[in-house]
């Protein structure tokens, strides 16, 4: 089972969440050989998803390692669709400048990057998350040779555009038609893991809470197709951010408690919802449970992005109609028994 860690701070008629984090302690940390995608400079293999809706917001999270220092003129996000080969496009320039191209006709600037810092951050394993927003930024974080924690790295102010619906993603190649046209020489030489692909831009906090078990709505890199003869890895070990726990651990001090939500899979509780507030991740949902005195459990569907709060733990309830443990496997129930 897998745990978050939360934090509250408790008064009488309400609750005030002072921290919501993942463990990550040497200590049973989870250590996960996740699948790595190694990308040559050629045009003869390559990881592609079709038929990605239209979006005005987007999260593509990921963990990099580039083979080369040569960075210029290399892609290595690429959406293409009837509409545009460059519908949405990253690529580096020959001074270590960042550039965006939306919708077929804007290019966005970061600022540059200093070249031994991008160097090291580039040619080491490091995770990196970009979001988009129409109308407002894009926006590079990563963590920059310290696995733990995200930082804003560069970002750039945007116009307003809406991705048109019917796109082709393809990592570290630029397409110049739908899913062709790619050239050798704009290839990425790099590695890659742990890809995920949201229709919704995270704050830099629910980033910081993602693990391997939070997976994208749009794409994740199990969903992605292989064109070549190509497969992926499993030699690389990375660090995904949280516990497991064979028991519920609860710490109490004085006005604080530290807290092990544990969580089931294709598992639902119903007709015990106190809440149903907005969240743009299971972390994020589980954070707004540990936010209130009433909060005992929560769902969290994947496909749909609802998030429900209970009064009541599931597993309590388990062969009571209430308490569905074969519910559909984009349902996850949280909650704070023992795992």
């Amino acid at each position: 089972m897998a745990g978050i860690i939360l934090s509250g701070c408790f008064r009488l008629g309400c609750v005030l969440v002072l921290s919501t984090l993942l463990v990550n302690m040497s200590e049973g940390s989870k250590l996960v050989n996740l699948p790595v995608f190694y990308q040559e400079a050629t045009t003869s293999k390559y990881i592609y998803k079709t038929a990605i809706p239209e979006m005005t917001q987007l999260t593509i999270c990921m963990w990099m390692k580039w083979v080369s220092t040569d960075r210029a003129g290399k892609y290595f996000i690429s959406f293409s669709n009837a509409n545009a080969d460059n519908e949405f496009l990253t690529w580096f320039s020959p001074t270590d400048q960042m550039h965006v191209h939306i919708t077929g006709s804007t290019t966005y600037n970061l600022d540059s990057c200093d070249n031994t810092e991008l160097n090291t951050l580039m040619t080491n394993w490091n995770k990196h998350c970009f979001t988009w927003t129409s109308g407002g930024s894009f926006t590079w974080y990563n963590t920059k040779n310290d696995h733990d924690i995200f930082i804003k790295y560069r970002d750039v102010s945007t116009g307003s555009h809406t991705l048109r619906s019917g796109m082709n993603l393809v990592m570290y190649h630029d397409q110049d038609g739908q899913l062709s046209g790619m050239d050798s020489n704009q290839a990425s030489n790099a590695y890659l893991a742990g890809l995920n692909v949201w229709n919704y831009e995270m704050s830099l906090d629910t980033i910081n809470a993602l693990t391997c078990e939070d997976e994208g709505n749009i794409a994740t890199q199990a969903s992605m197709s292989i064109y070549g003869p190509i497969g992926f890895t499993y030699d690389e070990s990375f660090d995904c951010g949280s516990k497991y726990r064979e028991a519920l651990e609860k710490l109490y001090t004085f006005k604080k408690q530290s807290i092990i939500m544990c969580k089931v899979e294709g598992a639902k509780l119903s007709n015990h919802v106190v809440a149903t507030p907005s969240a743009d991740s299971a972390a994020s949902c589980v954070a707004k449970c540990s936010s209130r005195k009433d909060c005992k459990s929560a769902n969290y569907n994947t496909s749909t992005g609802s998030c429900e709060l209970n009064d009541i733990n599931g597993p309590a309830y388990e062969g009571v109609a209430d308490y569905d443990d074969n519910a559909d496997s984009s349902n996850i129930h949280y909650h704070s028994l023992e795992c």
